[in-house]
């Protein structure tokens, strides 16, 4: 009982966070400064947004339609190979 309890001290004791490494300003990490570029600021009128966002949105359907039409063909080769098979 007693090695069990001094293995979990020492096992404790060796933990990273323990490590004076790890503490304080011994830290090489400084997440305050900021390295990258700023992109520039673009503004665009709303009709052209719109227009954008039309676009968008007509390409996320045609690719939903897409992946349903080639999920029905999936299912039906799938349950047609069943029956065959029974």
């Amino acid at each position: 009982m007693a090695d069990m309890n001094n293995r979990m001290r020492q096992n404790r004791a060796r933990k990273t966070s323990n490590k004076e490494k790890f503490k304080g300003r011994n830290r090489p990490l400084d997440f305050k400064k900021s390295i990258g570029r700023k992109l520039p600021k673009v503004t665009v009128s709303p009709a052209v947004l719109t227009e954008i966002k039309e676009k968008i949105r007509d390409t996320i359907k045609k690719e939903r339609r897409q992946h349903m039409l080639v999920l029905a063909l999936v299912l039906m080769l799938i349950v047609g190979l069943y029956y065959i098979i029974i």
